[in-house]
């Protein structure tokens, strides 16, 4: 979901589904996908989305949610930025939509984004979110895409927690290909940009390829070597490149494990002169039965800094998520935690330092099962960089699909 602090996190039900600790999704479980923070932090939500039924494969949807945040602008509370409180509202209507009984599929969302504050209205506005998802699904053959663009605004701590407008777009193409009853050849590439409005700050682009060769040990397990590049810039940086070997490995068992991971060692060239970095990216969902289960995030990698002209920063973070179902209660538990380092040779002060995060939220379905209720808590804090804060946001979201 958006989040309330940053008004431009995306709460259509599609980043619901993705997003939300507390999936409680039915049928064949995925690993969650694992990209690099944002920056904008998200509303918690003990719900994942229900599907409307106003016909095959749409869904129409509703969202808002009321809040208090002691902290709104991340402030340290010195004399020079004293600490801001204040009270919000979001609504966000959303459509998505996924075709349904053929080997090719297309599937799409859009959702508009609006927040308003009592005192800081400059913090408030509207944001959107568009994305498109198509594919096919045979044999031997399996090719996704998908294409997004968002528009969010609000404090972002990489932004040195300044209220920023930024523009973003992702795509991504991915293929499978079955060569053998043992093996697959794996193939994925995607970009993704970000550019702030006004020129206080710089954008910065990503590109990514890599190719494996998947070796099907167990009819449950894959794993095998491969080869990744990447290339990292910014409107404010040179390029850095980066080549070198990576290993893949998936598990899935129905609906009860799904792990999809790569690690790779980066041989760098670029800014800083020439290094060697280490790459993961891991997700990983585990239901234990309809009433509980648990989720894990890992990551690590380098992106352009968009608040430090010439840096390129290391991020490492990991979330563990945990849900359960008691009666008609559901309840989502959270915890987040993020590293950053710079890999240029330049001394640098500030910076977005180290980020910690808990979220708790318990919902209870009302209105004849049609609205989803949720309480949410969330605390926040980041150390390091010369910017120490925390702070709490609480209230409450109510969900609705038709």
């Amino acid at each position: 979901m958006r989040s309330a602090l940053s008004k431009g996190f995306p709460t259509s039900l599609l980043a619901l589904l993705l997003l939300s600790p507390g999936v409680l999704a039915q049928g064949l479980l995925e690993a969650p996908e694992v990209t690099a923070p944002s920056g904008y932090t998200s509303t918690p939500s003990a719900f994942l989305a229900t599907g409307g039924d106003v016909f095959d494969g749409l869904d129409i949807g509703i969202s808002a949610s009321f809040g208090y945040d002691s902290n709104v602008r991340q402030s340290p509370g010195l004399p020079v930025a004293p600490i801001e409180d204040d009270i919000f509202f979001t609504i966000s209507p959303s459509l998505r939509y996924r075709s349904v009984g053929t080997d090719w599929f297309i599937g799409g969302n859009a959702s508009l984004d609006y927040t308003s504050y009592l005192d800081d209205s400059d913090l408030g506005g509207l944001g959107y979110t568009l994305g498109v998802q198509f594919g096919y699904e045979g044999n031997p053959l399996t090719v996704t895409g998908q294409l997004g663009s968002s528009y969010r605004t609000g404090v972002n701590r990489y932004y040195n927690s300044q209220a920023v407008d930024t523009l973003n777009f992702n795509a991504s193409l991915a293929a499978s290909y079955r060569w053998s009853a043992k093996t697959d050849f794996d193939a994925r590439l995607g970009f993704s940009s970000s550019e702030p409005d006004g020129n206080a700050f710089g954008g910065n682009q990503n590109a990514n390829f890599d190719l494996t060769a998947m070796w099907r040990a167990t009819p449950l397990f894959r794993v095998g070597p491969g080869i990744s590049w990447s290339r990292q810039t910014g409107d404010r940086q040179g390029d850095r490149d980066t080549i070198g070997p990576v290993v893949r490995a998936n598990y899935q068992l129905s609906d009860k494990i799904a792990v999809d991971g790569t690690f790779g060692l980066d041989f760098v060239d670029g800014p800083g002169g020439s290094d060697t970095a280490f790459s993961m990216r891991l997700g990983a969902n585990y239901r234990a039965s309809a009433m509980w289960g648990m989720n894990l995030s890992l990551y690590q990698g380098t992106q352009a800094d968009v608040g430090r002209a010439g840096q390129f920063r290391e991020t490492s973070s990991v979330r563990l998520g945990y849900y359960r179902k008691i009666r008609r209660v559901n309840l989502a538990l959270g915890v987040s935690y993020e590293t950053n380092d710079y890999s240029s040779n330049l001394a640098v002060a500030g910076g977005p330092g180290d980020y910690l995060n808990l979220d708790a939220s318990l919902g209870l379905l009302t209105i004849r099962n049609r609205v989803q209720t949720s309480l949410f808590y969330q605390w926040q804090q980041q150390s390091g960089g010369n910017r120490d804060w925390d702070g709490y946001r609480v209230g409450v979201s109510l969900n609705s699909a038709f």
